[in-house]
């Protein structure tokens, strides 16, 4: 089975915080990701969960593992579907 890897830098001219609850806050990550919401307690080790309908039609749900998080500053997670 191939493995792939997306790894991705961007940077925003927004407030940190601003940023990082559009990341972490479920009604902010379904306006921008596949009309998902985003489910996780945000610690390392934890599920992290992106689950709704993409394009209002196609339920979908991922699901991974939270690797690192720095509030406000980084947040790592591997998604595995």
């Amino acid at each position: 089975m191939k493995r792939y890897v997306v790894e991705k830098h961007i940077l925003l001219n927004a407030p940190k915080n601003d940023v990082w609850d559009a990341l972490t806050n479920p009604e902010k990550t379904k306006r921008y990701f596949f009309n998902c919401k985003v489910i996780s307690d945000w610690k390392p080790g934890s599920s992290i969960r992106f689950k709704g309908r993409m394009f209002w039609i196609i339920p979908i749900e991922l699901s991974g593992t939270i690797e690192k998080v720095i509030p406000g500053e980084l947040l790592q997670y591997k998604l595995v579907n």
